[in-house]
């Protein structure tokens, strides 16, 4: 199924992707772990508290740059929380991300804004605006969740066209473990299950990592030896 001869390793997802050396002692993830078994460059294109959509945005942005590498890829792509959310903001033309939930918590004083953009500079948005922006646009779970399920089908068949090798799973998302109706029909008729890594006792990697007490400080986010078991469980679906 694997073409298992790679030059390079892609792995992107949130912070449970990302080596975070000062915060959680991560030097190495599980993308490097499985680079250095197919003796390929390991290229991490993680972020801490990234979305969906910037896993997809990002993945196509460095397929458009690396058009020749795509056959000699393997990408690993972990997916995070389906509420977290991304807009341009056309004037200070960049991104910036949200977490949809976190609009609507008035205590919250960093709620106030849309997060910091770069040298500290801040969006004011106001509490009651934000409110009213949910209500209209994001209060609805089920069709918010299927917003993401569509980027992980377009992605998915973006890979297929390319002909990559890919790996999808669950890093601190439910997509393997959908209780709404809609969004589960999807995954279960359109999603490669051959594609999607999915452990034997716990669907996603957060709750893996919870259950066998692989955590930092935080009792959250992956330690090192979590991110090296990780690694072994993908490279052994790989190779199987």
């Amino acid at each position: 199924m694997y073409k298992k001869n790679y030059k390079y390793v892609v792995s992107i997802g949130c912070s449970f992707s990302a080596a975070m050396k000062d915060y959680s002692g991560v030097y190495n993830t599980y993308g490097d772990y499985i680079a250095k078994y197919f003796d390929a460059n390991s290229i991490n294109l993680s972020k801490s508290g990234t979305s969906n959509y910037r896993i997809c945005r990002k993945l196509y942005d460095w397929s458009l740059n690396n058009k020749e590498n795509i056959k000699d890829t393997l990408f690993l792509i972990g997916l995070t929380q389906e509420f977290r959310i991304e807009f341009w903001y056309d004037k200070l033309k960049r991104w910036f991300r949200i977490n949809a939930r976190s609009l609507i918590e008035k205590e919250d004083l960093l709620c106030d804004y849309l997060g910091d953009i770069g040298h500290n500079k801040k969006i004011k948005w106001s509490y009651e605006d934000r409110l009213n922006f949910f209500d209209n646009f994001l209060s609805n779970e089920s069709y918010l969740k299927l917003s993401q399920i569509q980027i992980l089908i377009g992605l998915q068949s973006f890979m297929d066209i390319n002909d990559a090798d890919y790996l999808f799973f669950d890093s601190i998302s439910h997509f393997s473990n959908q209780t709404d109706t809609i969004t589960y029909d999807y995954f279960e008729s359109f999603i490669n299950k051959d594609r999607f890594y999915i452990d034997d006792n716990n669907f996603n990697f957060d709750l893996w990592i919870k259950d066998n007490e692989l955590y930092c400080h935080d009792k959250w986010h992956p330690n090192q030896e979590a991110h090296h078991l990780w690694g072994e469980k993908l490279l052994n679906y790989i190779n199987k």
